[in-house]
């Protein structure tokens, strides 16, 4: 049995254990696995690890997840939220760049969480997700698959995940944040399910070239999509258009002749 090499540090509170940090040895495994008396993950608790983390497991004790606790992780490659963990900082796994497996088992997704994790391809949002922060994904370059089955899409969720293809807004969702889509540079195609949407939605998607605005939508913002220069051919089917809706969209020469006719 291989023997791991990161000590971790503790600090106890009342009837809480909370881990405050780590420490490499430099000889043993990268790995980690949280004892279950452990309560709490403090911020900043596993930052000065970088490289050195290669695999963590977070037991079901665990119920809070410090900001930042595992930013600049760039080794860490899978991680699993238990279902238990009900509060998580912001930044708590911003820039693992090697991180390619999520899985959320938890409520809550918290500001920045996986910002700029760059190998991230795939995510499934499961509907007990009742809480997203802004920026939660935005920057993960490499994200081509969503799956969300929550309520929620936040400010910037998505913002800058540029090899996003498609992407499907489901009935489900409720409320949608500003800018959530902002610069999709590769999303070509988008359903939308549900009733809202937001400002700045999909600011500059400029790889998208057709749309469906259906009857049921209720609500549309200001700029919802802003310079998306590739945008020729649209199908709106409510009466919600705004003066910004459509700017900077240079290839919609005919926009005004359709909504005439």
């Amino acid at each position: 049995m291989s023997i791991t090499g990161i000590t971790l540090i503790y600090q106890y509170d009342s009837n809480d254990t909370i881990v405050t940090g780590a420490l490499y040895d430099g000889n043993g495994t990268k790995t980690v696995i949280i004892p279950d008396s452990v309560t709490f993950i403090a911020s900043n608790a596993f930052v000065n690890l970088g490289v050195n983390l290669t695999e963590i497991t977070i037991p079901n004790s665990v119920v809070s997840i410090g900001s930042s606790a595992f930013k600049g992780c760039t080794s860490l490659a899978t991680i699993i939220i238990p279902s238990s963990v009900t509060s998580v900082g912001s930044n708590a796994l911003t820039g693992c760049r090697n991180l390619t497996s999520i899985t959320i088992q938890n409520n809550v997704i918290g500001q920045s969480m996986y910002q700029n994790c760059t190998a991230l391809e795939s995510i499934t949002i499961p509907s007990s997700v009742t809480s997203v922060g802004k920026s939660a994904f935005s920057g993960c370059i490499s994200l081509t698959s969503i799956s969300i089955q929550n309520n929620e899409i936040s400010d910037l969720m998505f913002n800058n995940c540029i090899s996003l293809q498609s992407i499907t807004v489901p009935s489900s969702v409720t409320s949608v944040g500003k800018s959530a889509f902002s610069g999709c540079i590769s999303l070509t195609s988008i359903s939308i399910q549900n009733n809202k949407i937001s400002d700045l939605m999909f600011n500059n998607c400029n790889s998208l070239q057709s749309i469906t605005v259906p009857s049921f939508v209720t609500s549309v913002g200001t700029f919802a999509f802003n310079d998306c220069t590739s945008l020729t051919n649209i199908t709106i089917k409510n009466n919600l258009i705004n003066d910004t809706m459509f700017q900077g969209c240079n290839s919609l020469k005919n926009i005004l002749e359709l909504l005439s006719e």
